[in-house]
C-alpha cells in the first residue's frame, strides 16, 4: 500500500493551468506536475490509477511553456519519477515516443533539459532508455 500526505500543495506556482478544463482534470494534472517537479514517484503511481482520458492528460498537458510533467521532472533531476511518468504511459496506452521527443515552446525536449539542467545522468540514461532520440532536431 502507497501512503503518502501533502501538507500544502502551491497548486498557482505550477504554471500547469486552463481555465477550459474540467476541475477534476485540472487537479489531476496540477498533481502531476507537483510530483514531477517534488520527485514523488510514488504520488505518479497513484494517479496512474486514474482512469480514461485523465490518464492520458495528465503526462500530455503542458504549462504555458510547453513542458510536460516529463519535461519538469527532467529539469528536476528525477530519474525516478521520470520512470514512473514513462511506466503511467505504457500502462494507459499513452505512445511513450509522443512524450519522449515532444518539444516546448523554446524547442527543447526532456532530453535537451535534463542535459541543460545536469541535474542526474540517471534521469539522460532513464531517457535514452526509452528511446529519446539525442539527434531531435526542431
Amino acid at each position: 500500500m502507497i501512503q503518502f500526505k501533502i501538507v500544502s500543495l502551491s497548486i498557482p506556482e505550477l504554471s500547469i493551468t486552463s481555465p477550459n478544463r474540467p476541475l477534476h482534470l485540472e487537479l489531476a494534472v496540477q498533481l502531476m506536475a507537483h510530483a514531477a517537479t517534488s520527485g514523488q514517484p510514488d504520488l505518479v503511481r497513484v494517479i496512474s490509477h486514474f482512469s480514461g482520458s485523465v490518464a492520458a492528460a495528465v503526462v500530455t498537458e503542458s504549462d504555458r511553456d510547453g513542458n510536460t510533467a516529463l519535461m519538469l521532472a527532467a529539469m528536476s533531476g528525477n530519474a525516478d519519477t521520470l520512470k514512473a511518468i514513462i511506466d503511467h504511459c505504457s500502462e494507459n496506452g499513452v505512445p511513450v515516443s509522443s512524450i519522449l521527443n515532444h518539444a516546448n515552446s523554446a524547442g527543447e525536449t526532456a532530453l535537451m533539459l535534463a542535459i541543460a539542467h545536469g541535474k542526474s545522468a540517471d534521469c539522460v540514461r532513464v531517457l535514452l532508455a526509452n528511446r529519446a532520440h539525442p539527434n531531435t532536431t526542431v
